[in-house]
């Protein structure tokens, strides 16, 4: 395409060069002597193709009839082009199917000696196939800064109500000061200090997100346009940028992935490990039972995810994640203990929020305690014995989906088969309304203690305190009754109170 667009380009220069002489040799005088130099004022023009009309968009383009790009597809842009004769004045501009001859867009533009840019949108979604022609400013921003102009151009619904949308940072701040719908765009340019944006489109309100484009680096004198692109069927949903007087580009699209270390390969601190992803290392000694918040990786391509001992050595675990654009992900460490094969457990996760007054979680066995499946069969119960769920569960299973749950306090217990015996007992816990958990009973019993490990999502995880049980009795005759009477606390809290001679009570975790 590009090789095409420079022979096209040639052709108008060459024949704009014939142009401009045969109207300065008809403005010689008489005599022959050439009169003074007559500025011809030229209008310059960028071009980009985001209309997601097909799956199929490329087109051939004239001017004046003068064909001037040839299979230019969706996504494709030039810098600024300004052939001789592209004067002030009113232009014809035809949009054909490539190789075609009907013309399926047609604009006449009014151009003054300034700079523009020309894009090609809508063709989806009932909205029709056009040319939006906007001015461009192209005087430098104010030291230390870039400026941006921003617009919505992804027919992504059939009414404009419907493809509202909110420009923001990736922790909710507002970039637009209101949700904007497909064809509008900033008037004028903003400026913003040249450094790192990690943007976000979302739905209007901040939820759910509909475009995740990875963290980027803008560089001071920057003049960029920033565009919401695609339909999401023909041409999927992006964030195309165009530089000033430079071809466009799209930002690379985000997936997010969560990491944990739950491998009881060793004694701490033999569990220690780097973690790199792409040949780049993410994570520095990163033990048993680290964890980290979602980190960004690029959607649709395979990375490369590496473990070695930390400071240095070879390399012990690798494997390959492709992750999809909008998904969020849990990589987890695993086994390494009683002859399990160390692995990476890469789980989906759905942070959708739960029902009102609910939590919801996800419930694994991540615990090789045995060599054998059926040696590591458990099940998941209530302190009173009721079963959280269905069956027993050996070492790495975990739930498909997550459990909604009423906010509040859970004691729960992880016994052999059959409620008896329990083999982790942690202490009652309480859970809030909109959590989204993973819980796993984790550990070997040899290197790493049995436990159990819940990962919030998006937050470092964290282990329930074990509990073990005390039963208390006053047995000291120390008065005659009432003078026996006391008060007990524990850690600084009364867990009993007019406690006397011969009373008692069950265990107390």
């Amino acid at each position: 395409m590009k090789r095409t667009l420079l022979i096209c380009l040639s052709a108008l220069l060459a024949l704009g060069a014939v142009a401009v002489t045969a109207l300065a040799m008809e403005s010689r005088s008489n005599d022959g002597t050439a009169p003074a130099e007559t500025a011809i004022p030229l209008a310059r023009v960028a071009v980009a193709h985001l209309a997601p009309f097909s799956t199929t968009t490329a087109v051939d383009v004239k001017v004046d009839g003068f064909p001037v790009l040839s299979d230019f597809e969706f996504g494709d842009s030039t810098p600024y082009v300004s052939p001789p004769f592209l004067v002030s004045g009113t232009h014809l501009i035809e949009i054909f199917p490539a190789g075609g001859t009907d013309p399926v867009l047609t604009r006449t533009v009014d151009l003054e000696a300034r700079d523009y840019t020309a894009i090609a949108v809508g063709g989806a979604n009932e909205w029709d196939l056009d040319l939006l022609l906007l001015e461009d400013d192209n005087t430098a921003p104010p030291g230390g800064k870039l400026k941006a102009r921003i617009g919505h151009l992804a027919p992504f619904a059939d009414t404009e109500a419907g493809t509202l949308a909110d420009v923001r940072l990736q922790d909710g701040t507002p970039v637009l000061p209101m949700s904007v719908g497909y064809g509008t765009y900033t008037d004028s340019y903003t400026p913003l200090d040249a450094g790192e944006y990690d943007l976000k489109i979302t739905a209007p309100g901040g939820s759910p997100t509909l475009i995740d484009p990875m963290p980027a680096t803008f560089d001071e004198g920057d003049i960029l346009s920033v565009f919401a692109v695609g339909d999401g069927d023909n041409q999927p949903l992006g964030v195309f940028v165009l530089p000033s007087d430079e071809e466009g580009f799209f930002l690379d699209l985000a997936a997010s992935l969560q990491l944990a270390h739950l491998a009881p390969f060793a004694p701490d601190p033999g569990t220690a490990v780097d973690v790199s992803i792409d040949s780049t290392q993410v994570l520095t000694s990163f033990a048993f039972a680290d964890s980290t918040g979602y980190l960004p990786l690029q959607a649709g391509v395979d990375h490369l995810i590496e473990i070695a001992p930390a400071g240095g050595g070879p390399v012990v675990y690798s494997t390959t994640a492709n992750l999809t654009h909008l998904l969020h992900y849990t990589a987890i460490a695993v086994g390494g203990a009683n002859e399990w094969d160390l692995d990476l457990l890469l789980l989906e996760d759905d942070n959708t929020a739960p029902p009102g007054g609910k939590l919801k979680a996800r419930i694994g066995h991540l615990a090789p305690f045995a060599d054998t499946e059926a040696g590591t069969l458990a099940d998941v119960r209530l302190q009173d014995g009721t079963p959280v769920l269905p069956m027993s569960v050996g070492y790495g299973t975990y739930t498909d989906s997550y459990t909604p749950l009423d906010a509040g306090e859970y004691d729960l217990k992880i016994t052999a088969p059959g409620g008896s015996p329990t083999l982790i007992d942690p202490m009652p816990a309480t859970f809030d309304e909109g959590d989204i958990l993973s819980v796993f009973a984790v550990g070997d019993g040899d290197n790493q203690p049995l436990g159990v490990f819940v990962l919030p999502s998006d937050e470092e995880g964290f282990f329930l305190d074990l509990a073990a049980s005390l039963q208390l009795a006053h047995l000291a005759p120390f008065a005659p009754d009432p003078g026996t009477a006391v008060d007990v606390s524990i850690d600084s809290t009364q867990v009993l109170t007019n406690f006397a001679f011969a009373d008692s009570t069950g265990y107390l975790p």
